[in-house]
């Protein structure tokens, strides 16, 4: 057979076994060098902190463990308290429903008290539930109640009269509980908590400790929440771990 490269009857004629290859002279490529050592690179002070039973004990002295474990796992964060001070505080929780989840919330927040602290924020959602509620864990059925007590608790513990804001809509408010606070010196810091105040129990030394009479008035309330304060214990809810993450900008 004649090869189909040569002139004749069988050239440029394809068979099945035959590939053909061309070329051809490209212009050559020019490009720029692109720096990537800023690539995969976490934002400044951000941290993650697996957390299990290192926070459980009394309510009332969460501050001295919450220490503890930002000291060893959050150094940036640390030095902010230690050398810095927080100007403004606010938090963000669908689920700050209960007389519980509000006095741990004013336990995490006792780590950020300073001399110019000015200004107390939360956003959370109104309560869904209609069945009665007489313990301490348990949701207050009436949104009225829920704003009115959590400002009271909050300014007896801070004296500060704080900006609470109840949305009705899970819509209008981000799924992430997130601490943020604004220094002195400029600098934020935000604090998710992976699963909010929703991780710890309640626990007290008498099982009868842990009813709460939601029909109380609102300052007779916030009284019975001080007292609870005073010897209540946070425990974690299961083996499982929860996340605190941290990003200082």
């Amino acid at each position: 057979m004649n090869s189909v490269g040569i002139p004749g009857a069988d050239w440029l004629q394809g068979h099945a076994d035959v590939v053909w290859a061309t070329s051809k002279l490209m212009p050559a490529v020019t490009g720029n060098t692109i720096d990537s050592s800023g690539w995969n690179q976490h934002p400044q002070g951000a941290r993650i902190v697996e957390v299990t039973s290192q926070l459980d004990g009394p309510v009332n002295t969460l501050k001295k463990r919450l220490t503890t474990l930002i000291d060893a796992q959050m150094p940036e964060l640390a030095s902010l308290i230690a050398h810095d001070q927080a100007v403004s505080v606010s938090y963000s929780d669908r689920y700050l429903k209960s007389p519980w989840s509000q006095m741990l919330l004013s336990g995490f927040w006792e780590l950020l008290r300073s001399d110019q602290l000015q200004s107390l924020a939360v956003q959370t959602l109104a309560p869904s539930g209609s069945q009665p509620s007489y313990l301490l864990s348990h949701d207050w059925i009436c949104v009225d109640d829920q704003a009115a007590i959590l400002e009271l608790w909050l300014k007896s513990q801070f004296d500060i009269a704080p900006s609470i804001t109840v949305m009705h809509s899970p819509r209008d408010l981000l799924h992430c509980r997130v601490i943020t606070v604004n220094w002195a010196s400029g600098k934020i810091s935000k604090i998710l908590l992976d699963q909010g105040m929703g991780y710890w129990r309640g626990r007290t030394p008498y099982r009868d400790q842990m009813n709460f009479d939601f029909n109380a008035q609102h300052h007779d309330q916030a009284m019975q929440m001080i007292e609870k304060y005073s010897y209540a214990q946070m425990q974690q809810s299961g083996e499982w771990p929860t996340y605190i993450s941290c990003v200082v900008t």
